[in-house]
């Protein structure tokens, strides 16, 4: 839940750990997750699929079952009793658990030690602007403020 909200929201590794319970509504079409920045809150949508495996919804479902919260932060640390705990996960905990994840999905450990929770965010980007989705449209789905702080994605996708 916690990668695939990430990357299906283009999260900031701040925003993912800062998600509350109460942050998440599950609706027809879509998941849709509050953002809390500053004194703003802003809504994103997270499509639905049919396969469970990449849903945002399933993943929600599933992880509330482990998790049994309705309230306070969505991501907690699980302790190696497999016990979930009260607080928030750290920005850098969301690091940890993407390596992990990458090391057993067999990607090579060179590759993973540059692996950062930004990979997620930055993942979103540039696979956006492979499929042809407008700067604008993306700048404004992935909340930045300035359009020019896409060149870089950009960039990298001229070289790639």
């Amino acid at each position: 839940c916690l990668l695939l909200f990430g990357f299906a929201g283009a999260l900031r590794r701040s925003e993912l750990v800062g998600l509350q319970v109460e942050d998440v509504r599950v609706e027809r079409t879509q998941v849709v997750l509050t953002i809390r920045e500053a004194a703003a809150a802003q809504p994103v949508g997270l499509p639905l699929s049919s396969d469970s495996a990449m849903c945002p919804a399933a993943a929600f479902a599933a992880w509330q079952q482990v998790a049994h919260r309705q309230t306070g932060p969505l991501f907690r640390a699980i302790s190696k009793g497999e016990r979930v705990g009260g607080r928030a996960l750290t920005p850098y905990a969301v690091t940890r658990i993407l390596q992990r994840r990458a090391l057993m999905a067999e990607v090579p450990p060179a590759t993973v030690a540059r692996l950062s929770a930004h990979a997620l965010r930055a993942g979103f980007i540039v696979e956006a602007l492979r499929h042809g989705m407008d700067a604008a449209a993306l700048g404004q789905r992935t909340r930045y403020r300035d359009p020019r702080a896409l060149r870089p994605y950009v960039e990298l996708l001229a070289h790639d």
